[in-house]
Parts: structure tokens; sequence; C-alpha cells
């Protein structure tokens, strides 16, 4: 009874790292990324995309294939031996592709009507399996990446939050046969952008609610510089830079104070693991209303066949955009009631819109052609 009451004074005091911010100011809830474009559908398991740099083309996974998608639609590039975590494209035409079993592999992007990969550097290693995000360095030597889990598989994200991992690290490859690590000790780092003149790191820490900020080189360094963003009322994803200095910042779920009780209560959530299926477990999730034995909360009960858009979120889809020095400077929306959820990575074509992938829909998204590359307010 003590532990529950300390949590209801936490969630007035504000000394506790449990307390969750409102969604209020520039984040306040819209509904704006329902007017999105659905660009791309039926995907069973992206992960993540990526612009080609000068370009309106991307590419996307769906589990272990590559595509790329241009003007006329997509075309599939490659299969491959394992699933993607991540993806990055380089200024000069490259494409760096992680995959599920340890491998990180430097392609080139052959053109013409059927479009393959010449590999062009490799590098594979145990703790790359856990590659989470993908990031060019901006003298194109080499690119930064994050690893969110040493523990647990990607796929296997939620047990890493429940137990509270914190194996998660940030690292480099310069196209060798090595890769270095740079900081390690992170609670699930899902993302990482490089500043245009490549002084600065900005890596998500997923399981702390924060951006934090590193120096922007490839030599290990023993603390972050400091934290950009913090205590924010999700888990942030992948951070992608933009053409205009600032950011966007992916929230694939968001936290909710059931799940924050959970957390906090050891014989409960250790039972709830061992006895319960991942998909009922009290958890964040990508999609939600896809089955009745879902975890309930009384909020969430449909009025009138409707699910409240104010509902308390089990999946939600939130894109945020920062600026120069990391801040949230606006927001796009697809609340409770909604379905394009989990979002994983956004990036800006060179005609200025935006696609964003919905993990939780299996769909990427294209920003309508008034509002390019920041939505309208």
């Amino acid at each position: 009874m003590s532990r529950v009451m300390d949590y209801i004074h936490s969630l007035f005091d504000g000394d506790s790292s449990r307390a969750i911010p409102p969604l209020d100011g520039v984040l306040a809830p819209n509904n704006r990324l329902d007017d999105w474009v659905p660009l791309v559908e039926g995907l069973a398991q992206p992960t993540d995309l990526a612009v080609l740099h000068g370009q309106n083309q991307f590419v996307y996974n769906d589990g272990d294939v590559l595509y790329l998608h241009h003007e006329v639609g997509a075309t599939r590039v490659q299969r491959f031996a394992a699933a993607i975590n991540a993806l990055a494209t380089l200024p000069d035409g490259h494409v760096v592709i992680g995959l599920a079993n340890g491998e990180l592999l430097k392609a080139t992007l052959d053109s013409g009507p059927t479009p393959g990969l010449s590999v062009q550097a490799r590098v594979c290693q145990p703790e790359l399996c856990g590659l989470t995000a993908i990031t060019a360095a901006p003298d194109g030597k080499g690119v930064y990446f994050t690893i969110g889990s040493t523990e647990h598989a990607t796929a296997d994200w939620v047990r890493d939050l429940f137990d509270k991992g914190v194996s998660g690290s940030l690292g480099y490859w310069g196209f060798d046969d090595q890769v270095t690590t740079l900081h390690s000790g992170l609670a699930y780092p899902s993302g990482v952008a490089a500043s245009p003149d490549g002084t600065t790191l900005l890596v998500t820490e997923s399981w702390n609610h924060r951006v934090l900020k590193f120096r922007g080189h490839a030599q290990p360094q023993a603390s972050a510089m400091a934290t950009v963003l913090n205590n924010l009322p999700g888990y942030p994803g992948r951070i992608r830079a933009r053409a205009d200095g600032g950011y966007w910042l992916s929230i694939f779920a968001l936290r909710t104070q059931l799940v924050e009780f959970v957390l906090g209560e050891d014989r409960y959530r250790t039972r709830m693991l061992a006895e319960c299926a991942p998909e009922l477990w009290i958890r964040p999730a990508l999609s939600s209303g896809k089955s009745n034995l879902e975890p309930l909360q009384y909020g969430n009960m449909k009025a009138l066949g409707i699910e409240k858009p104010w509902a308390p979120a089990r999946s939600y889809g939130l894109l945020t955009q920062l600026d120069g020095q990391g801040q949230i400077t606006d927001s796009m929306h697809c609340r409770a009631g909604g379905i394009r959820h989990g979002l994983s990575s956004a990036d800006t074509l060179c005609n200025g819109r935006t696609v964003v992938l919905s993990v939780g829909a299996g769909c990427i998204l294209i920003s309508p052609e008034n509002s390019p590359a920041k939505a309208e307010t």
C-alpha cells in the first residue's frame, strides 16, 4: 500500500521519473496525421525508411525485403538473409543497411528498370543484431548507429522495457572490418542524427524518455554533453535531420499511468511476463484494437460504437518537429480512435513533402501538398 501511495504522491509533487507530463502546448493533441495521404499500404513487417539525398525517391523495407519507391510506384530491390532493422542513405547515393543477423552493409543502389544492390563494405558482429538506427556522418566517411539492447532482439523491445534494460549503445562504423563503441549503458537508444556541421549527435533514449547530445566524432566519450529533451510524454524513436537544420522525431508510443505503475510493481510484472502472452501484457503497443482480449482501461470503452480520441492510449501516432537546438516546435497526431499509430521514422523528400512510416497501420504516409515540410497550424 505504501508503494501505491508513494506513486500517487509522485504524480503531484513531480519528484518521480514516473510522473508523465501532459500533452500540452506544442504537443497538444490534433488530428493532422489523419489528413496525410497513404503512399504505400499493406506492409506486414516494416521497420524503417530513408530518402535518397536530393531525390524524391526513398528506400523502405517489409521484413527482409528492401524496396525502392519512386515517382511511378515501388520496386523490389533485394531479399536478405535476415530482417532489416534500420536504413540510412549517404550523400554519395550509397545505402547502409542493418540486418537482424548482425550484418551492417554499405551498398550501391544499381539504377535501371530492375534495381539491385552492389555491396561495397560489410561488417558482422553479434552485438549488431540489436541495431535500431543509422545515420550518415556529415563527412561521408562513416555512419553512426544505435544498438537498443544486447539482451533482447529488436522485435522483443517490450520485454527490454519491462526488464528495465540499459544495455544499449552508440557506435561508429568507418566502412571497414570493425565498429567502435562510443558510449554504452543506454536505456534502449532508438535513434541518432548528426548536426549539419558534424559537431554534435542527438540520440534518443527510449526507456528514459529523453534526447541526449553527444560530441560528433568517432572517438569514445565518457559521458553525454547534455540532455536536450527530458521527461517526454512518450517513448522517442528515430530522429532524422531536416534540410532546414531541424529534425523529425518519431514518438512510437505514449507513456501511460498504468504502464508506469506496472514498471514499479516488480512482483506483478514478473508474473505477467511469465504467465501471459506478450500481446496481452499491460504494455505500450504499436497498434491496438485487434483483439477483444487486450487489457482495457475504463476510459477505452467504446460509447455509441466509437473509441473516444481522448481515451487512454494503448497505441498512438505522434510525429514531432524539432528546431536546430533540439526543442519541439510542432507536432502531428493520430489519436486513440485512429489507426496510424506506432510511427517508426520520418524523412523529407527534395520537393519538401514528408514521408512517415506507421508500423501499426502497416503503411507509409506522405504530407499533403499544401503542407510540404511542416503541417499547417
